[in-house]
């Protein structure tokens, strides 16, 4: 995976990722023979703010073509964090806002022919397996995939369910899943991850 913003320097704004940012980076796939599988485009698409929400779309719709031109195999993003959201925003609302970000982003990445990849996130506003798949059902695009994390569904307070998260990551998004993350969670006593 490969987070330009997170990871190399110079690079700070998705404005940054240029032309020639790119050509390096394919050179370096080339050279190493490696291939990107995930580029990560981590921007808040389900933000109750609309012109921070817009401006972050526009964002991940520039790295559609970068996605492209590395042969990745998605494009992913996880789906805004509640917390991060103004006060009394609800769920429902920063799912609704993250859908209407996909109505604009899935055309461009269907007519370029670049998977947009979803990561579910238990504190974010797509939160579960269920919540994945209601987005996906409504978006109907052929170019939306998941990326799927177990450690980003488990929280403290359904830790002793993974058997049934992980059931319902089958039932729910088993075929649309285009990238697994594996990381470990360790709970504390005190209840923090």
């Amino acid at each position: 995976q490969l987070a330009y913003c997170k990871s190399i320097a110079g690079v700070n704004r998705y404005e940054d990722v240029t032309p020639e940012v790119v050509a390096a980076t394919v050179e370096a796939e080339k050279k190493h023979n490696i291939r990107v599988g995930v580029l990560g485009c981590y921007v808040q698409m389900g933000l109750n703010d609309e012109p921070v929400r817009q401006k972050n779309e526009q964002d991940y719709i520039s790295q559609l073509a970068v996605a492209k031109a590395l042969n990745a195999s998605c494009i992913g993003s996880e789906t805004t964090e509640t917390f991060n959201q103004p006060a009394g925003t609800t769920r429902e609302r920063g799912q609704y806002l993250f859908a209407k970000s996909m109505e604009q982003i899935l055309p461009e990445a269907e007519r370029l022919g670049v998977n947009v990849a979803v990561e579910p996130v238990y504190y974010h506003s797509i939160n579960t397996p269920k919540a994945a798949y209601h987005l996906l059902q409504a978006m109907q695009s052929p170019n939306m995939r998941i990326i799927f994390d177990p450690a980003n569904l488990v929280s403290i307070d359904n830790v002793k369910e993974q058997e049934k998260i992980w059931d319902e990551v089958g039932e729910y998004l088993g075929d649309k899943i285009v990238a697994v993350h594996f990381k470990g969670m360790n709970f504390k006593y005190d209840g923090t991850g």
